[in-house]
Formats: C-alpha cells, sequence, structure tokens
C-alpha cells in the first residue's frame, strides 16, 4: 500500500490555492473537507486517551481511511474537473485494506464486531462499500447517511452502527 502525502497533489490538490474554474478559491486542508469525519475520529481517540499501543490490548480497532478517501476526492477533482488521468484507484486500495482486514484473526473471531469503520461519502462505489461494510460480517459502522447501512429498516440501525451528520463535534 503506498505511503499516504497530504503534501502530494495527487493525493489532496485541494491545499494548493484554486485556479481556473474555481479561481481565487482559498486552499483547503484535508482535515477541513465536509466528509473529514475519519480524520476526526481518530483524532477524537488520541485526544480522549483510548488509542491503545498494542493490538491485543485494544477493544475495538478503528479501521481509519481518511487518506483514500481524500484522495479518491482529490483524484475525482483531477479527472472529471481537470482531465488528469492516471491508472492509480484508491478504491482498489480500499477493497484490499478491507479483504486483508478480514484475513485477520480479530476479524474472524468476533465476525468484524470489533472493527469500527467510517464510509462517509455518499458517492461511495458499491464494490468499496461492500467491502467497507460487508452484510455478511457485523463492523460497526459511522456513517452520515442511512442508506449506507446494510440493513434499510430505522430500528436496525442502532445495532449496526450511529449515523452522525457531516458537521458535528466528535
Amino acid at each position: 500500500m503506498p505511503a499516504c502525502n497530504y503534501a502530494d497533489p495527487a493525493i489532496w490538490p485541494h491545499a494548493l490555492k484554486v485556479t481556473g474554474i474555481l479561481g481565487g478559491t482559498e486552499p483547503l486542508q484535508h482535515w477541513e473537507y465536509q466528509q473529514a469525519v475519519q480524520f476526526w475520529l481518530e483524532q477524537a481517540i488520541i485526544d480522549n486517551g483510548a488509542r491503545a499501543d498494542r493490538l491485543a490490548s485494544a477493544d475495538l480497532i478503528y479501521v481509519n481511511m481518511h487518506c483514500y478517501e481524500t484522495w479518491r476526492a482529490g483524484k475525482w477533482w483531477q479527472t472529471f474537473r481537470e482531465g488528469v488521468v492516471d491508472a492509480v484507484n484508491p478504491e482498489l486500495y480500499m477493497q484490499q485494506t478491507m479483504h486483508h482486514l478480514r484475513s485477520w484473526p480479530q476479524w474472524r473471531q468476533s465476525n468484524g464486531s470489533r472493527f469500527v469503520v467510517a464510509p462517509y461519502f455518499p458517492a461511495t462505489p458499491m464494490s468499496t462499500l461492500a467491502a467497507q461494510r460487508p452484510c455478511s460480517s457485523s463492523p460497526f459502522i459511522i456513517t452520515s447517511e442511512h442508506t449506507l447501512l446494510c440493513t434499510q429498516k430505522r430500528e436496525a440501525h442502532a445495532q449496526q452502527g450511529l449515523i452522525l451528520p457531516y458537521v458535528t463535534g466528535v
């Protein structure tokens, strides 16, 4: 998996002063992005002292894909707005990460219930969404829209995860 570098315009082009269609727009840092929930969840875990030093001592395992999510947003902008096309696909990295995690003993022993994922981008492709929240498993989902949960009945949401608005204090 490639390392995440938010200073790389290929990962997050919005940190640069925008020209062209949105000329004069001030830079937007990755943590200021509307769907930056994964970044802020990690910050809350760290700030509250809830981060475990070792995987074995963790009660829950938070799967932070903020880098891939911002990379996808940046790639969308570059592909559709600026016409830049390359063969790198952050969706594949997200899917590979989740497939790899499902091979972990912690996932197999708990059917994923010790894992927390936060698919927050409403336009997530179904193949990536299915990898992030496989409905045959039980990861806890933190998301913005009930359509990103497996069971659409509202009474089932409490067992599946938590719906947070896009802008919230965590």
